[in-house]
């Protein structure tokens, strides 16, 4: 689950949550604004990021979230720290 530090100067959408128990922050995206921003399904993008993520051999749980769609029905998105998105993106296009 996504943390949020209100404290000093730090945003309030900075995710701490790491592997390693690293304490870095660093700005998350969603796989919804993905989809979003390129255009793409976000079940196609979802797909790809389960992909990527088993490729890395990292815990596709760990970057699970659950928001509440127009229904109030649970729907699941990924959050990815900046270098996971800049890899997924790459992989989307060179350009």
């Amino acid at each position: 689950m996504q943390t949020h530090s209100t404290t000093g100067n730090t945003p309030s959408n900075v995710a701490t949550r790491f592997a390693n128990s690293e304490n870095v922050s660093r700005t998350t995206m969603s796989s919804r604004e993905i989809a979003n921003v390129t255009g793409k399904r976000h079940n196609n993008v979802k797909r790809d990021i389960v992909s990527m993520l088993g490729e890395l051999e990292e815990d596709v749980l760990s970057f699970e979230h659950i928001y509440l769609d127009g229904y109030k029905r649970e729907q699941v998105e990924y959050l990815l720290d900046r270098e996971l998105t800049d890899t997924l993106l790459t992989g989307y296009s060179a350009k």
